[in-house]
């Protein structure tokens, strides 16, 4: 029987970064000076980005920033039975356009490309 997980909830997700934290000043400690300095600057932002484990403050930032994707989201989820009425009527009076692209192909040594033909001015000009 598979075990359960638990489900991710602000207060556990700053547990886990607090444990990291911690580690990382661990390490700092026992760490030669140029690994030391790297490491404190890792906790320090962590301590940053995590809002200094504050669990309310993480708790309303990570609310806002879940609210603002999902009404991104949302926002798109309208959007799109819009622009296939659009594709649909619009291919059922003249056909959608159509736009060739006409790419170079890109140049595969210092002396011009491969596969460009003579009429290129860089091949001209190696003759």
């Amino acid at each position: 029987m598979r075990a359960r997980l638990r489900p991710w909830t602000p207060r556990r997700i700053l547990e886990k970064i607090s444990r990291v934290h911690g580690r990382a000043l661990h390490a700092a400690e026992v760490a030669e000076p140029e690994r030391a300095a790297a490491l404190r600057v890792f906790a320090a932002n962590l301590e940053k980005s995590f809002y200094g484990f504050e669990p309310d403050f993480f708790q309303q930032n990570l609310l806002r920033i879940v609210d603002d994707v999902i009404s991104v989201i949302k926002g798109s989820i309208e959007l799109w039975p819009t622009l296939v009425e659009v594709c649909y009527f619009q291919k059922d009076r003249k056909g959608l356009p159509k736009t060739k692209v006409r790419n170079q192909k890109k140049m595969t040594s210092s002396r011009g490309p491969s596969v460009l033909g003579s009429k290129s001015p860089i091949c001209a000009s190696h003759k």
